[in-house]
């Protein structure tokens, strides 16, 4: 049977709770047809449904997507695989802010699919704060990165990055979407509904940007990660 061990752990986590299979999604927040459409019809479950299951059930994310990487396939017949990515720290979308990472001890877990064009490139979570990003990142989003040292790339246009400058005080990191004008010109644009946030940062010749965070110069201002995917939790 497909997603056998998933199935099991709901079944479970059911028993203990005492509640049927719509009872349990519908106080989950999902639909009331979630666990029926596994184990009828053997659908690939949703990552966000099996983490409010999670939730609600008072088990890791981990419990239920561990299980459903091992036993399921996605519709299109591949794995669904999924990934552990540790958030560790925080990154301010609308205005520089130190990039200070946690120490290891505060590092927290998101489950997220695993990214298929850079499976074995090491990742990493920031969370993001504040509004100048809020079309695709609303504050709270957590923002999953590659260092672009990792894998000897440069940013293109279109990409979001993450971008880090030497401050008097040590570095200040944000997050933008890449651009170039037709001087050649870096453009880094907030995408934000606030009025607040619509005006980019514009690196020129003065700038000795290093795009693969390699160099040894510490430069005022470098482009160190690609965004290659993102994390929102449902609000309970």
């Amino acid at each position: 049977m497909a997603y056998e061990l998933l199935l099991s752990r709901i079944a479970d986590c059911l028993h203990r709770s005492e509640l049927s299979e719509t009872a349990a999604c519908e106080a989950a927040g999902v639909g009331v047809n979630t666990i029926r459409h596994i184990r009828k019809r053997g659908h690939s479950p949703k990552i966000e449904n099996l983490c409010k299951l999670a939730y609600f059930f008072g088990v890791p994310p981990a419990y239920f997507l561990e299980a459903a990487a091992v036993g399921g396939e996605a519709s299109d017949g591949q794995m669904l695989q999924v990934q552990t990515v540790f958030v560790k720290g925080a990154v301010q979308a609308g205005r520089w802010k130190d990039a200070v990472e946690w120490a290891p001890t505060d590092w927290y877990p998101v489950y997220t699919p695993t990214n298929i064009r850079y499976p074995n490139v090491e990742k990493f979570g920031l969370l993001v704060r504040g509004d100048s990003m809020n079309k695709v990142y609303p504050d709270g989003s957590i923002v999953i990165a590659i260092k672009f040292s990792d894998i000897g790339s440069c940013p293109q246009i279109g990409q979001r990055v993450v971008v880090v400058r030497r401050s008097v005080d040590g570095f200040e990191a944000t997050v933008k979407k890449f651009d170039k004008d037709g001087k050649g010109r870096i453009i880094l644009w907030p995408e934000s509904f606030s009025p607040e946030y619509q005006q980019p940062i514009i690196l020129d010749g003065a700038h000795k940007e290093v795009y693969d965070g390699s160099s040894a110069c510490a430069p005022d201002v470098s482009i160190e990660a690609l965004v290659v995917g993102s994390y929102r939790s449902e609000t309970l």
